[in-house]
């Protein structure tokens, strides 16, 4: 399996997809303003990208699902995505394979 620069499998593997990129741009649309529009100081308030409110972690019902879409700025997101990758223990974080991403876990010991 090609997998990305960081390891990860591709973005196209994940899910995101032609149709998807459809769909969030279509969602972007209806809703242009980022979710945490004044309740952020550093929000630039327009819309880049579609955030998953409850991590998917490659559960592609939870991917689709609209209501698990929110709107958010590029810097909203970034902050977002960083939080959530820092909360999880690190011999917790698992790839979307389900494989530990932990070097020292006895799963990826040879």
């Amino acid at each position: 399996m090609k997998l990305a620069a960081d390891g990860r499998r591709t973005a196209r593997q994940r899910g995101y997809t032609v149709r998807w990129e459809k769909a969030a741009r279509r969602f972007l649309k209806q809703h242009p303003t980022c979710a945490r529009f004044g309740i952020d100081p550093k929000c630039k308030g327009l819309v880049a990208e579609v955030d998953h409110v409850t991590a998917h972690n490659g559960d592609l019902r939870l991917f689709g699902d609209r209501r698990n879409w929110q709107g958010l700025c590029k810097p909203c997101h970034s902050r977002k995505t960083l939080a959530e990758r820092r909360s999880k223990p690190a011999q917790l974080r698992v790839d979307l394979d389900g494989m530990p991403l932990d070097p020292a876990h006895h799963l990826n010991k040879v």
